[in-house]
């Protein structure tokens, strides 16, 4: 999806995945631990607010997905697209 011009580099059934897993895949204590690390880190201010995986725990899930997967949205994960 490089000419994509919404999404460029995404790796967008990835994301999706990452959604499933999230929230069929995990069980509860799993999920709980994502949840507090994505606490914790917008607690520390580790996310400008207005950023996109700021947005809530799913997306910070999602993109780490994505980020595992392929070097192309690690790039576009680190904002450095």
């Amino acid at each position: 999806m490089v000419d994509d011009p919404w999404y460029p580099s995404e790796q967008i059934l990835i994301h999706e995945f990452g959604h499933t897993v999230m929230d069929l895949g995990l069980a509860k204590p799993q999920r709980d631990a994502v949840l507090a690390a994505y606490r914790a880190a917008m607690k520390r201010e580790l996310y400008d607010a207005d950023c996109y995986m700021a947005r809530c725990v799913c997306l910070v899930q999602t993109r780490a997905s994505q980020f595992v997967s392929n070097p192309g949205a690690r790039v576009a994960t680190l904002g450095l697209m």
